[in-house]
């Protein structure tokens, strides 16, 4: 929906004009009688012979029970002649009126005619109006020529929005999506997990820096005493290599400086003590 044209006798927030037109079935429709059932989306075409008109039409009969189960008519006024109209779409299976606007009274209502314009004389533009149930304007959309024709789904999705009642969702849907309660609780725990590893992330940050013998989570690994300790260890003798050490043995230990060994036969020294008592 690119068209900056707007009607030229009405505004969102009017009164819709009346509507009574022979629709393509030969039945008279009136726009009261739809809006006090449902909301209305109102479509203007310039004519059967159009290919736009023709895959509009296609088009929102093949999702019209979607446009019933939202409570919203769809009404379309065609610039042409009941007896044409009949001829053209007659054979069809349209479960939608489609009124013919022969005399082309109801496109100047709603300001969507024009006499002469550069797509030809007397021509009604393509247009678009949703209407509430208690008869008040609250969409316009006037094309700009014969291809301006605005996208189904978008009109479809409008019309609910505005007039429309929104569709219960059926057992099978209410049963697949999770009860409210359930989807609270389950963000809840996401964020209560988001925020214990913000913690951690912050409480790690505040660690010393570590040397080489520590790890990535600040804890020390064997240190350098540890491990000279057990260095000393593996040279050391053994317990049965320190108890027969410690036996005595037969040899003499050797003395300190050149001192002369002590003799072992005591009675060497004997004469010389004589001697020296010999002297006067």
């Amino acid at each position: 929906m690119t068209s900056r044209l707007a009607s030229s006798t009405l505004r969102i927030g009017d009164a819709a004009p009346p509507i009574s037109l022979v629709g393509h079935e030969g039945e008279r429709i009136e726009l009261a009688e739809a809006l006090d059932a449902s909301g209305v989306l109102l479509l203007f075409s310039p004519g059967a012979w159009s290919p736009s008109t023709r895959r509009q039409v296609g088009e929102i009969n093949a999702i019209y029970d979607r446009f019933r189960e939202a409570s919203v008519a769809v009404v379309v006024l065609i610039t042409q002649d009941a007896r044409s109209l009949r001829d053209r779409l007659g054979a069809y299976a349209i479960p939608f009126p489609i009124l013919a606007d022969e005399r082309r009274q109801v496109a100047r209502d709603y300001g969507v005619y024009r006499a002469v314009s550069l797509h030809g004389i007397g021509v009604t533009r393509p247009s678009a109006f949703v209407i509430d149930r208690r008869g008040i304007i609250r969409f316009i959309y006037v094309g700009e020529g014969e291809t301006d024709v605005p996208d189904t789904e978008s009109l479809f999705q409008l019309a609910v929005g505005l007039v429309g009642v929104q569709p219960v969702p059926s057992a099978e849907t209410v049963e697949a999506e999770p009860p409210a309660e359930a989807i609270f609780d389950e963000l809840v725990e996401m964020e209560e997990a988001t925020e214990i590893d913000e913690m951690t992330t912050t409480a790690l940050s505040t660690l010393p820096a570590t040397d080489d013998h520590q790890g990535q989570n600040g804890l020390s690994g064997p240190s350098d005493e540890v491990e000279e300790d057990e260095a000393h260890l593996r040279d050391s003798p053994s317990n049965g290599e320190l108890a027969e050490a410690a036996l005595p043995t037969d040899e003499p230990s050797p003395t300190d400086g050149d001192a002369p060994p002590v003799p072992a036969d005591k009675t060497a020294l004997a004469p010389v003590a004589s001697a020296e008592k010999a002297e006067p």
